[in-house]
């Protein structure tokens, strides 16, 4: 069987992501407009995005390539959207990141797990192994672009958190956690609002600094 990308739909990225697998676990808090997945992960999911899903019960032309959709579907949508996914992969091949990519890699597959065995459990899907082999292949042009391929990179117009004045700032602040919050969308660095408060007061500094008396 031979999928590829362009051939699945996608459900609407959800307004808590941040532009990176790490800034877009939403999924990890229960909420009232969210429903528990059938499984023993706790993989808390979006009403509205589980209703965009495709049906798997009934009959179909072809029940794989649909059950082949409704996991990728639900897993590009956990993991913050393909640009997520493509962005955080690319950045651990930078040199300088401080994140494991192969943390990135267990929460993808930790997902897709728990995904399968909710088709299992809620719609008696069976040979969940051929769909976790079709959705990782899909998967996997996402997390093999590297850093220096980049277009922007070989124009030097790529945008980097390179700051002098915030690298200290944003020393091992890589991972999100209770209480602090993400710096800008599309980069993993989150800091506490004591030290946002800093950055910001820094800045302003700098700013006047260089204001023309």
């Amino acid at each position: 069987m031979k999928l590829n990308l362009d051939d699945r739909p996608s459900l609407p990225v959800h307004e808590g992501c941040g532009g990176t697998i790490l800034s877009s676990q939403y999924w990890t808090v229960p909420a009232a407009s969210r429903e528990k997945l059938n499984c023993t992960a706790d993989i808390f999911v979006d009403k509205k995005a589980l209703e965009g899903l495709p049906n798997l019960l009934g009959e179909f032309e072809d029940q794989l390539a649909d059950r082949v959709t409704y996991a990728w579907m639900l897993l590009e949508h956990l993991l913050g959207g393909q640009e997520a996914v493509r962005r955080s992969f690319t950045y651990t091949t930078s040199g300088t990141c401080p994140i494991d990519r192969k943390k990135l890699v267990k929460i993808v597959v930790d997902l897709c797990d728990g995904i399968l065995e909710h088709m299992g459990r809620s719609s008696s899907v069976e040979g969940t192994e051929e769909v976790r082999v079709e959705v990782l292949s899909l998967m996997k042009p996402l997390t093999d672009v590297g850093y220096r391929d980049l277009e922007g990179y070989k124009q030097a117009k790529f945008r980097f958190p390179s700051d002098l004045f915030l690298r200290e700032y944003l020393k091992e602040s890589s991972y999100p956690d209770e209480g602090k919050v993400q710096v800008t969308r599309g980069f993993d660095f989150y800091v506490d609002e004591e030290k946002l408060r800093l950055m910001v007061a820094g800045y302003r500094e700098k700013a006047d600094k260089l204001k023309v008396v």
